[in-house]
């Protein structure tokens, strides 16, 4: 979700040139909305373009503004952080490095004139690095900062405008929240009470904080909300959901053929699945859904928007993932 638009990327068939090179890629598109409706405009945006592997996608960040990140993942080389878009939409590699050794790129979040992407280096510590992205004509990038994270060897991170969610390697049970001032600082801050069990993987916003658990009788969701950070059980089950997104003080994720949202104090279901579900994405007010056809020849993917509760209080625009 990205403004007023739902983002996705596919990756192509191999094209081979002359020459005998082989071309692999991956493409992304923006579908704009209309509240939670889509008007049916389909905008080609970048192409993800290496000879190194086939592509796989990837991950994609938004904002309020429209622009995203894709971290472009595939065979062959590191994962490559790519913005889009300016005002020219054209790819903007943010870290263009495909050596079998390269930082690997984990993590991205959009910031005001800011792209931010953390690398996990080759010796198991974390660079946070800061890019200004300019919209005037000429170089769109400038400024580019790195600073190290204070965790020394956290497991997983999650990154979101202002803060940055890890968790300890050494348990897989504790979280440190650690804030962002400006290009410069990293300030290591709120350490959240332990869980009962291995984090499997996690979400944050700037308002809240998710973790899939894992327990010796299954898997539960938790969510922290600020300014508190208490955590609070929004889901059991014997098999970890599927797919988990989260936006501003939203929770989306499946639940068995039924897609659920938790708000603080409510949760309800949102949708139900008549295919398979793809994709997963929410800005907070609304929920996309990208389910592919288990049915017929060729196998069509469709895109459901969805208005999903609002918990009390006002609404902070921004991106979901």
């Amino acid at each position: 979700m990205s403004g007023a638009n739902v983002v996705l990327a596919e990756s192509t068939s191999p094209r081979i040139l002359p020459g005998g090179y082989t071309i692999f890629r991956t493409d992304t598109f923006r579908l704009g909305l209309k509240g939670n409706r889509l008007n049916g405009r389909v905008i080609p945006d970048i192409v993800y373009r290496t000879s190194a592997g086939r592509t796989t996608g990837g991950p994609i960040f938004g904002d309020a503004t429209g622009r995203y990140i894709i971290i472009a993942t595939g065979s062959g080389t590191p994962p490559q952080p790519v913005f889009c878009c300016t005002r020219t939409p054209r790819d903007i590699p943010l870290e263009p490095d495909g050596r079998p050794d390269a930082p690997v790129t984990i993590a991205a979040a959009l910031e005001g004139p800011l792209a931010r992407y953390v690398l996990r280096n080759r010796d198991g510590t974390h660079t946070l690095v800061s890019y200004t992205v300019s919209d005037a004509p000429g170089q769109p990038l400038f400024q580019r900062v790195t600073r190290p994270l204070p965790d020394d060897n956290p497991s997983l991170i999650a990154l979101a405008p202002g803060i940055i969610a890890s968790v300890d390697a050494a348990t897989g049970r504790t979280i440190r929240l650690s804030t962002i001032s400006g290009v410069y600082d990293v300030f290591g801050g709120t350490v959240l009470a332990p869980q009962s069990g291995e984090i499997t993987r996690l979400f944050v916003t700037r308002t809240m904080v998710v973790a899939l658990v894992r327990t010796d009788t299954g898997y539960k969701l938790v969510r922290h909300d600020a300014p508190t950070w208490t955590p609070q059980v929004i889901w059991r089950g014997g098999r970890a959901p599927g797919l988990v997104a989260a936006g501003d003080r939203t929770v989306v994720f499946t639940n068995g053929s039924v897609v659920t949202q938790s708000v603080p104090g409510r949760i309800r279901n949102v949708l139900r699945l008549r295919g398979k579900l793809v994709a997963l994405a929410t800005d907070g007010r609304r929920v996309a859904v990208a389910e592919r056809s288990t049915r017929g020849k060729p196998r069509k993917t469709a895109i459901v928007v969805a208005s999903v509760l609002q918990p009390p209080g006002a609404y902070s625009p921004g991106g979901g993932s």
